[in-house]
Order: structure tokens, then sequence, then C-alpha cells
């Protein structure tokens, strides 16, 4: 059996903010709709597949989102290295639209993970038929997921529809039969709606319930094996983890929470598809993902390592107990091991300086583009194109109250050039924050940070902070612009500004994270372009209804760089 507890660790960076819209936008309902059509080519084909990987189909809606989420971390723990994962999504979506709908256009969204990635790439457009992605790979495995809200207990054709749904998968490619895997898709939290309508409140007779109906459609349905997702966050409910805080471990009485609740769901689903296949179990894995995790509802409660094993535990007794309840009252919180806090320098990837990451357009056309970035408008996270392991993450602060626009990440490529992450709706406390890992960085040390940023419409004031000795540092001073005045590193002036900051890290760092984080200090004061003035907003700069005028890194060069140097 593999042991590797150590790597995982320089996951510590990687787990800086727990948002399922981490491109920005405000939390949506999912849609409940159907499409129609029959095209079954999808708009934009998959990434082929390395050389003889499992691959591994998931369908379902933002309850599958939420059993896979953390898969590609757990697969890079592991160590296993052969594994390629998609994801085909549509939100609100059931195993009877799914069937229905089955080879029509536009039904689902696509991610997909490749061997070592760290997250899920794509987005969740409705650009594919399902038959298409199906049609992309010879998949290993498949798996399914009924909707527990509308499916799981009143939906007297449900069996019918997977029978018929399954058949059609396999009929893709009738000489190559995956295994077919079904999500029993976790139960809503007390409160909700659903619950109080249907159940009179009673989580226990919501399960009952589901559990009954999937156990039948295991048997039924000729089905290969169970992903036990309810059983695993019914298993962690009955834990002390469980505050009273009215979320129930949920984020808003139907989804997981975004940190503990998918990290279980995680373990749950790694201990079903994989541990039979690789021989490695999530304990094997020891796992903390609890620097700055957060998220703008709140319910992202951090992966510790006084919380990780009772989510490891409820794992562990759902995959060995798919269909009843194991308590978890009497789990005891663990302890911080401080051995363990530094990872050996074999397990911790590194980069060297300087550390790049690219902007504009150069011989191969624009330098940071979609394709080269899909994590960037649906996840917020920019990697750097030629040292991967060195990555930034939007992080966005507190709102204004009264907010109800949406604010949002872009991808700027334009005729002129331009080829930068944007951003729209900036406001005081939003900042992006850069991780670099090194192998050794000397008591000391000062690092330079530089780059061009460009806006109309823009903040003015802005701060470079940097984490050293336990706590965000920042060189500020009193800096006026149109006659405010506000404490910060720089000015961002109308249009473009050349920015360079050296950054002294008191503290040494040994296969750690170098992090840096950009940073709107007042989102109040913006440079308006009709007056080519500093004013003052109660809100980002709005057009036609909308947040406008993004900002964006650009200097007036073709080829240009965010740039991190070591002096």
């Amino acid at each position: 059996m593999i042991v590797m507890k150590r790597l995982l660790l320089y996951l510590l960076g990687f787990m800086t903010v727990f948002l399922l819209t981490a491109c920005g936008k405000q939390v949506l309902p999912e849609s409940e709709g159907e499409g129609t059509g029959g095209d079954t080519t999808p708009e934009v084909p998959l990434p082929p597949a390395p050389a003889d990987p499992l691959r591994i189909l998931f369908i379902g809606n933002s309850l599958t989102v939420d059993a896979t989420e953390y898969l590609p971390k757990l697969l890079v723990a592991a160590g296993i290295r052969n594994v390629y994962m998609a994801r085909a999504y549509h939100g609100g979506y059931t195993v009877s639209g799914y069937n229905t709908n089955f080879t029509a256009a536009k039904i689902c969204g696509v991610r997909y993970c490749g061997p070592g990635d760290l997250y899920w790439r794509g987005d969740d457009t409705l650009l594919h038929s399902l038959a298409g992605i199906v049609g992309e790979q010879e998949w290993g495995i498949i798996t399914i997921q009924p909707h527990s809200a509308v499916e799981m207990w009143e939906d007297k054709d449900l069996e019918s529809n997977v029978r018929s749904l399954i058949s059609k998968i396999k009929a893709v490619h009738p000489d190559h039969v995956p295994a077919i895997g079904l999500n029993y898709s976790t139960v809503y939290a007390i409160g909700s709606s659903t619950l109080v309508d249907y159940f009179g409140n009673d989580q226990t007779a919501m399960y009952d319930a589901c559990t009954k109906v999937c156990r039948h459609l295991m048997e039924a349905c000729d089905i290969d094996f169970l992903m036990p997702s309810a059983t695993a966050m019914q298993n962690l409910r009955s834990s002390q983890l469980n505050i009273p805080n009215g979320q129930d471990l949920s984020r808003d009485l139907i989804h997981v929470d975004y940190g503990i609740g998918r990290y279980t769901l995680a373990c749950s689903s790694f201990g079903a598809i994989f541990e039979p296949r690789f021989d490695i179990k999530a304990e094997d894995l020891a796992i903390r993902m609890d620097w700055e995790c957060r998220h703008p509802s709140g319910y992202a409660t951090p992966v510790t390592y006084k919380n990780y094993l009772i989510a490891q535990k409820s794992a562990r007794a759902a995959v060995d107990n798919p269909y009843s309840v194991t308590s978890m009252a009497s789990e005891p919180l663990g302890t911080v091991p401080d051995a363990s806090l530094t990872p050996a320098a074999e397990d911790f990837h590194t980069v060297s300086f300087p550390v790049e990451f690219p902007l504009g357009f150069g011989q191969q056309g624009y330098r940071f583009h979609y394709d080269k970035q899909a994590s960037w408008r649906s996840e917020g996270i920019w990697f750097c194109q030629d040292q991967p392991y060195a990555y930034a993450r939007m992080v966005w602060g507190p709102r204004y109250e009264g907010e109800t626009l949406p604010y949002f990440l872009e991808t700027i490529s334009t005729s002129s050039k331009i080829g930068s992450p944007g951003f729209k709706g900036l406001w005081t406390g939003d900042c992006l924050e850069f991780n670099i890992p090194v192998a050794s960085l000397p008591s000391g040390s000062v690092i330079n940070l530089s780059f061009p940023l460009y806006g109309r419409q823009q903040p003015a004031f802005w701060d470079i902070e940097w984490w050293d000795e336990g706590k965000w540092k920042c060189n500020r001073s009193a800096r006026t612009a149109g006659g405010f005045t506000c404490s910060c590193t720089f000015v961002s002036n109308l249009y473009s500004t050349q920015v360079s900051e050296d950054m002294v890290f008191s503290e040494g760092i040994r296969n750690g994270f170098v992090r840096v984080r950009l940073k709107v200090a007042d989102g109040r004061y913006q440079n308006d372009t009709s007056s080519g003035k500093v004013v003052e907003r109660s809100t980002p700069f709005v057009l036609d209804g909308v947040y406008g005028s993004p900002v964006y890194f650009y200097g007036g060069n073709a080829v240009e760089t965010l740039r991190f140097v070591l002096k």
C-alpha cells in the first residue's frame, strides 16, 4: 500500500479559497430545464486522453460536482498518475432529463482532469450533447446520479430511465463496455424546503426513503458499484463538526459545505472507485486545506489536522456500510503533528526564480488566452505557464451593502495584442493572490514584483502584501490622487501604470510557499475616464446595467510579463 502523507502538504497554498463560483459570479440557483434537438457532436471536443489511462466519466448535476471536486487532489496525493476524468454537468438535471435528451445539442457543460492535474479544467457552459461526450473516449468507468430531490423517492419511472440511459451509454462503444457506477447523492439539510414539505423535516425519513430506492436500483439495473455520498454525509453530520449554525454542514441547506463536506465526499468517492483498483485508501493520505479557506457564503469549513480524521472515518464507514448511518458522535478531534508541517524536499514541487506570468502577444499567439488558461474564468486560477506549480487565484473580498450585480473575470485578448486576465466589479479587499512554491528562501531575502496595470474607471488605491512571520505585511504610506488620500502601496493612474515593489521576507522558507497578493486598498476612489480625475463612487463602475471597464495587465507593449525576481 502506498502511503504518501507528506506529498499533499504542498497543496496548502492551493486551497486559498474554497468556492464553487471562484470565477466571482454570485451563487445562482440551478436551472431545471431540458434541452431539445438531435446534434450528437460536441461543439468543443474534449482534450485527448494520454495513452492507456483509466478513463472515468461522471454524469450528473451539482451534487456530482460536490462528490468529485477534490478528487484530483487526492489522486495527486496518492501518486496515481494514469487517470483521466471528465464530468458532464447540467445544473439541477435528472436521469430522466439525460435519458430523454441523450443526443440533444447543448445539454451539458464539461470539465476534465488529466493525470497530475490539481484542478478540473473547462467550464459548465452548455455546449455539448451527452452522447457526444460519451463518444469522445472509450471510458472504463461511467457514473450516473439520480436527483435526490425529485427522483429518488417519488419518480415511478426512475428505474426505466436508469435502465434506458445505461443502455444508451453502452451502445455508444459496443465493443468497450464501461463499468457503471451510481452516485447516491446527498440528502437535504435540516430546514430545507424539500425536507420540510415532503418529510416533515425528518432527515432520517428522507435518507431511508432514498436508500430503499438506491438499493433497488443497484440490484434491478445491474449497476457495478455505488458512490455512497449520502451515507458519508450523514455520518459526518452525526459528529461534533456539525455545529448549530442552521446549516447542518451544508452551504445552502441543499449542497454540502464547500470545505469539510466536499472533502468527505471526495474520500468516499475515492474509496468506492480507486481503492479497489489501486489498493490505496483515502485514510493513507494526510491532508490539510486550512489556509484561508473561505467563500462568500461563509460555509466552507477548513480541512485541518483537527478534523480531517473525522471526515475520513465518515467516508470509510460509508464505503464499508453504504446503506446505513454510522455514528461519529464519539470521534475526537485530532492533534497537529508538528513534525509533519514541513514536507520532505523530495515530495515538494518547487519553482526557480525568476517566476514569470506571460502577458500580451508573442510568436505563438496570445501569451494569455482562454485556451491556455481555461481555469481563469471558471475557477479564478491563473497558472504560470512555464512553471505551473506557481499560480495565482482570485479572492473576492466582502461586498458593499445592497450589491445585486455579478462581479466576474474575463480573458482579455484583443486586436491590440493584449493578452491578460481581466477583472470587472473590483471593490475594497478584492485581491489576486500568488502562491509560489520554493525549496528554500533564506531569511532576509528580497523579492521584487513588477507588472503593468491598465484600467479605465478602475480603483486608484492598491496594496501589495506578502505573508511573512505569520502575518500579511505591506509597505504602505499616505498617497494622494485627485484630492483623495489613502494609506496604500501605490496609486493606479488612469490607463497604464508600471508597478515595481520590493518585499523583504524576514522569516526564511523551507519547502513552502511565497505568498503575495495584489489587493484593492479602497474601491470607492476610481479613475473617471470622462473627467480624467479620481472620483468617489459608492459601487464599482456600472455601464449599461452591468459592471464595466475591466482592469487588466497591459503597459502598451506586445510582449509583457508579471514578474517575480529574487534580488
